[in-house]
């Protein structure tokens, strides 16, 4: 098929109109771009085939099994053949035949990834630190809360080193760094204001149930990912470098780690629960459902999972840290009673406030032993699973509403009035029941919903 000229017609209310001559020919988005970019790549690759079966041409030592004398995918091309100055004539003289070419060098970019035929080094791989960089800062952090962070982390952040440590094995140092800006990102550490860490990385790297954030550490991950390309090579998977693989570095035997599974063997490889098994193992929490239940806000669950670990920042805390902090008693009352979280978010006479209307209104009374107890208390309790999130979701919010008014008080000089933060939480629960209402679990719970909107 040979296309000289083009021309086009415009649809006016469904009906077409006369034809004008393309100046430039097929251009990127006509829909018969694609058909004839395949067409003409079919040509090159019978054209490559025939040059392959000529007596004076030798494949590449690690493609000579596979009869592989090319790659090709969208409009990147690969050409191989033995390094020897009479078998690249003839390439190019089957390229010259097809076509005017351009001649490239490595690194080459080949789907967004740079490729190199040497192991990478920090140099080629600091592209990855710098496109975490880009998308941080194009995401404005300061009106961001904990959990929005965390969404971009599991999300956009990870999908980028995701892409990346799939393939490769990275640098050890290149891995270092990703979670460094991760982990800094998460806490709102900048180049000009350092902040704290208030939970140590590798636990933010734990499941939920373990107590952590489910955040994947680009150290273990990338092991874990790569493994599923070396699980690939055990089950001798019918892929193309699978077999370049077999053939070049196994030489087709069988003694992988002295392993291979059998034919009938129904395995599958979790590159997920591959990196369970790399973590350092945790007890698990049995309150974590609780925390992370879907009625509560996120950003909610989020100060109450930093309030159950004991992370949130008092002045008691401070001091504990080393952080000088001089005073240590509560600013929000004039008892000169340590500011200590079981104080601050059940004892204060503001908060037994907040309990009290609190109380009346879901019609359970919390017997506050400490945050963990308080929702052990919850979890133990015989009652269906929504109505055990919808207490959660209330006492996690009434732990994020006053450490709000605490730093309100401090740092803004604001005094919250109680009757306020009430009203809040009963708006926010109410909304985030309205997801539920009329849902198969809802309808179990439909009495105490309807008692919450009374």
């Amino acid at each position: 098929m040979y296309v000289a000229t083009t021309k086009f017609s415009i649809k006016v209310n469904g009906d077409s109109f006369g034809y004008f001559e393309g100046k430039r020919g097929l251009r990127q988005g006509d829909p018969i771009s694609p058909l004839l970019f395949v067409l003409v790549m079919e040509y090159l690759s019978r054209v490559l085939e025939k040059m392959a079966k000529l007596p004076d041409f030798r494949y590449h030592p690690m493609c000579k099994q596979q009869g592989l004398t090319h790659l090709v995918f969208a409009d990147d091309l690969m050409i191989f053949c033995k390094g020897q100055t009479t078998f690249v004539r003839r390439i190019m003289e089957a390229l010259m035949h097809f076509s005017e070419v351009t001649v490239g060098s490595f690194p080459i970019r080949y789907l967004g990834l740079p490729l190199s035929p040497k192991k990478w080094n920090k140099l080629e791989c600091n592209q990855l630190c710098q496109k975490i960089t880009e998308k941080i800062r194009a995401v404005s952090t300061r009106h961001l809360s904990y959990a929005g962070k965390l969404h971009i982390i599991n999300s956009i952040l990870f999908s980028l080193q995701n892409f990346w440590g799939s393939l490769f094995i990275l640098p050890q140092s290149v891995l270092k760094e990703v979670d460094k800006k991760c982990r800094e990102f998460l806490w709102g550490s900048t180049t000009e204001k350092k902040k704290i860490s208030l939970v140590a990385w590798e636990k933010l790297c734990r499941p939920k149930h373990q107590g952590g954030l489910n955040i994947k550490g680009c150290k273990i991950w990338n092991m874990a990912a790569v493994g599923k390309l070396i699980w690939h090579i055990m089950e001798k998977k019918d892929i193309l470098w699978v077999k370049w693989v077999q053939g070049v570095y196994m030489n087709n035997t069988d003694d992988f780690m002295n392993h291979v599974p059998g034919s009938d063997c129904s395995w599958k490889y979790s590159v997920t629960k591959g990196y369970i098994q790399l973590i350092r193992e945790a007890p698990r929490r049995d309150i974590a459902e609780l925390v992370w239940n879907r009625v509560a806000v996120p950003k909610h669950q989020f100060i109450l999972w930093l309030a159950v670990l004991d992370r949130l920042l008092t002045r008691i805390r401070l001091q504990e840290i080393g952080l000088g902090c001089e005073e240590n008693q509560c600013a929000m009352c004039t008892d000169g009673l340590m500011e200590i979280a079981n104080h601050l978010f059940s004892d204060y006479v503001w908060t037994r406030g907040v309990w009290d209307s609190i109380h009346g209104w879901i019609g359970v009374i919390v017997q506050h032993r400490g945050i963990q107890e308080d929702m052990q208390i919850i979890k133990s309790k015989h009652w269906n699973r929504l109505r055990k999130d919808i207490l959660a979701a209330v006492y996690g919010a009434v732990i994020y509403y006053t450490w709000m008014a605490r730093n309100n008080s401090i740092f803004q000089g604001k005094n919250v009035s109680s009757n306020f933060v009430v009203q809040q939480i009963q708006s926010v629960i109410k909304e985030r029941l309205n997801i539920f209402r009329d849902t198969k679990r809802g309808r179990k719970c439909s009495s105490f919903i309807q008692d919450l909107y009374n």
